[in-house]
């Protein structure tokens, strides 16, 4: 993914889906900054139909302080296909916690 991107209005995204999801919060968006971890349309593995906000970063879960989340939140933003199962920030992640973004 890249830094910047744009969500659809929800009446597109619902014609592009079809039937079968649940949309929670949704709100399009136009020229959405990564650094600024904004709220995208996802659907999670645990509830695949679903189409919800969750917020766009990744904070390891062996990140404690808040300071160095922020940090490392900033440098996970596009992980690289070639390191993803051994860089330790996504290994575990990208097993267990796989979402779709709809952007």
């Amino acid at each position: 993914m890249c830094y910047r991107t744009a969500t659809a209005k929800e009446v597109v995204l619902k014609d592009f889906l079809g039937n079968g999801y649940t949309f929670k919060d949704y709100e399009s968006s136009y020229h959405l900054n990564g650094f600024a971890h904004p709220l995208l349309p996802s659907a999670t593995n645990e509830e695949p139909n679903l189409i919800q906000p969750l917020q766009w970063g990744l904070i390891p879960s062996w990140i404690k302080d808040n300071t160095v989340a922020k940090e490392i939140a900033i440098k996970t933003l596009n992980a690289k296909s070639e390191t993803i199962f051994t860089t330790p920030s996504y290994r575990d992640s990208i097993m267990k916690k796989r979402f779709l973004i709809l952007v």
